[in-house]
């Protein structure tokens, strides 16, 4: 599978963060969408509330893909983060050929592990989404992981082999703008949201949160999603909706 060929990549032997790299220069020269950054090794990635990123030099993807979504008003963005999160899990069940779903928002899990995830940064402007920087990280050929990361896994673990981080990225980038395609041309967007909750991992069972407003933790039933992202859940006979910032979905034996 080779669909790079459509897209302009900037390749980096080491960069901070492939994020901030593109924030940095997408703009101010005037980079076409579909412009990737690519880094064989990244010392100061970052995922979601700032986590540090885990990998060895040169054995995984890191790479930030470029967009300017000025199609989606900024209400709908959580679609944007719906339609990568789908591509980038498509891509890995294609890569491992094991059953693989999305921790939300954007983890990409197998065999209840996290093998990939995703940081989308927008720039919005006039109530539109002007410039969207999507990085993307995904666990390749890393042999073991510390042991305060239980909850990791590779495809080389996986698999029991090595995969060319190259032929990870173009069925990523396959797989991601298929998805955004759909995202461009189809309306109404119900069909997306309805596609990213049948893999949404652990839907419909009891699962346990942190929350930090009220510094407890909290048992509660997945629901879905509703469309603006936030997570649908089942508490104490009533549904709740909770934003990604706000609680954290606690992995089994884990805490706050």
């Amino acid at each position: 599978m080779q669909y790079m060929h459509s897209h302009r990549m900037i390749f980096l032997k080491e960069v901070d963060s492939t994020n901030h790299y593109a924030l940095k220069h997408a703009d101010a020269e005037q980079w076409e969408e579909g412009t990737v950054v690519w880094a064989e090794h990244q010392h100061k990635g970052r995922g979601r509330r700032n986590a540090p990123w885990y990998g060895s030099p040169g054995k995984n993807l890191y790479c930030s893909l470029v967009l300017r979504p000025v199609f989606l008003p900024i209400g709908q963005q959580a679609y944007l983060n719906m339609a990568l999160a789908l591509g980038v899990r498509e891509a890995v069940e294609y890569l491992s050929n094991e059953t693989t779903c999305i921790k939300w928002p954007n983890d990409i899990i197998v065999r209840n592990k996290k093998i990939a995830g995703l940081l989308i940064q927008n720039i919005c402007s006039e109530r539109k989404i002007r410039l969207s920087v999507c990085g993307i990280g995904v666990n390749v050929n890393e042999e073991r992981f510390p042991d305060d990361l239980p909850h990791a896994v590779s495809l080389y673990q996986l698999l029991g082999k090595t995969t060319p981080v190259h032929t990870v990225l173009s069925a990523v980038l396959h797989y991601v703008m298929k998805y955004y395609g759909q995202l461009r041309h189809q309306e109404p967007r119900a069909a997306l949201k309805s596609e990213y909750e049948s893999h949404l991992w652990n839907r419909g069972t009891i699962q346990r949160f942190y929350d930090p407003n009220a510094d407890q933790i909290v048992d509660a039933e997945i629901r879905g999603i509703d469309e603006r992202g936030r997570l649908k859940l089942w508490i104490h006979g009533a549904e709740r909706v909770v934003g990604d910032l706000t609680w954290k979905w606690l992995y089994p034996q884990s805490s706050p």
